[in-house]
């Protein structure tokens, strides 16, 4: 009886281990955090999926030439995201050099069609942090 008690009590724990996540796969919220490493100053929007599984758009944002760590708001609060996924930003220059960094995802924004790229991610002390450069363009 006792052995049978015991089996079942391992069975239970190793069955509660597998179902519940673990701090490595849980998603977090995570604040963005983008940099401008372009000479240029830009202009930018994102369009992520919320935790409630919705896709919404936040823009425009618009940072000098060579600025980095800057925060993106919305309504005076930091704009987060759920880390794991995906995350697609569209991004022109603002001062005449005609400079676009832009991909596939198509989006309409203020009435106008976008083609959005996905933003590469990357987590610097705790913030999701992305941007451009001009080195390719």
């Amino acid at each position: 009886m006792i052995r049978t008690l015991k089996t079942l009590m391992s069975a239970m724990l190793v069955a509660g281990a597998l179902m519940t996540p673990t701090v490595l796969q849980a998603q977090v919220n995570r604040e963005l955090w983008f940099r401008n490493d372009c000479r240029h100053p830009v202009r930018f929007f994102v369009y992520h999926q919320h935790a409630d599984g919705a896709f919404v758009t936040h823009g425009w944002y618009e940072f000098a030439g060579n600025e980095a760590n800057l925060r993106p708001t919305q309504n005076g609060r930091p704009l987060v995201h759920l880390e794991g996924r995906p995350l697609y930003m569209y991004v022109e220059t603002t001062n005449g050099s005609r400079i676009f960094w832009e991909g596939q995802q198509l989006v309409t924004f203020n009435g106008q069609e976008y083609a959005l790229m996905q933003a590469t991610l990357s987590v610097r002390q705790g913030n999701l942090s992305f941007g451009v450069n001009c080195n390719n363009r």
